[in-house]
């Protein structure tokens, strides 16, 4: 992510209305590598599973408001236009999305009818305006505990999960984020406690490892290299004591 784009997507502007659907250019890729992931894992053989993506650009409430809403309005429109696609009458956005699974992905143009059933299943399951959450603490008696939910209920959904969270210092201080497939950060921070508690965003997972994306800037990966060598010598410091 750019240094250009980070501030953009700190300080977003309020949407216009339910058409403004507008978003950083990484930020957007990452919402539709959301989609193309979550139908990978159906290709997987994967049943009821959790999905998550996670949005963090700032500690402050109102541009996850302002995320959140953008963030929804795409989703609405993409699925919308997806699931109107059929074969006699192919969309630009299939044509977009079929190009996207084929290079960043890797899935052979052999395998689009599976995929783009994948595609349709994944969607069909996703409500934008349920599963594209605000994870902040609210006030008791605020309206946005009226408007949507504001946790990651993962015990109470049957079939798993699938839930693009947007949020600040929630997300970033140690709440699980199960399924984490893509993750979109640019609030930058120096601290070591956050830096680790944050690097969790990167793991690995051995079940799906290759479909893991993070999208950060040049000035936080770096920060999670010092990070990453500070507690490996720690640890050897610990063996060679021991």
């Amino acid at each position: 992510v750019s240094e250009d784009e980070a501030k953009e997507s700190q300080k977003p502007s309020k949407p216009s209305g339910t058409t403004d659907r507008v978003l950083p250019a990484q930020l957007r890729f990452s919402v539709a590598d959301f989609f193309i992931t979550g139908a990978i894992k159906k290709i997987l053989g994967q049943v009821d599973f959790h999905h998550s993506m996670l949005v963090h650009t700032s500690i402050n409430v109102v541009p996850h408001g302002y995320l959140k809403d953008k963030i929804r309005n795409l989703c609405t429109f993409w699925r919308r236009q997806y699931l109107a696609d059929s074969w006699g009458e192919r969309t630009e956005w299939y044509g977009w999305f079929k190009e996207r699974w084929e290079t960043e992905f890797s899935i052979p143009s052999s395998d689009e009818s599976e995929m783009d059933s994948a595609m349709k299943s994944f969607l069909n399951d996703f409500n934008p305006q349920t599963m594209v959450r605000k994870i902040n603490s609210v006030p008791p008696g605020s309206d946005e505990l009226i408007e949507t939910k504001n946790k990651l209920d993962y015990d109470d959904v049957p079939g798993g999960l699938k839930v693009i969270a947007i949020g600040g210092a929630i997300l970033s201080r140690g709440l699980t984020v199960e399924g984490l497939t893509i993750s979109y950060f640019t609030r930058e921070t120096a601290i070591g406690d956050s830096l680790t508690q944050m690097a969790r965003w990167c793991g690995f997972h051995k079940d799906w490892g290759n479909l893991i994306r993070v999208r950060t800037t040049e000035t936080i990966r770096e920060w999670f290299d010092w990070i990453h060598d500070v507690e490996s010598s720690l640890r050897s410091d610990i063996e060679r004591y021991d």
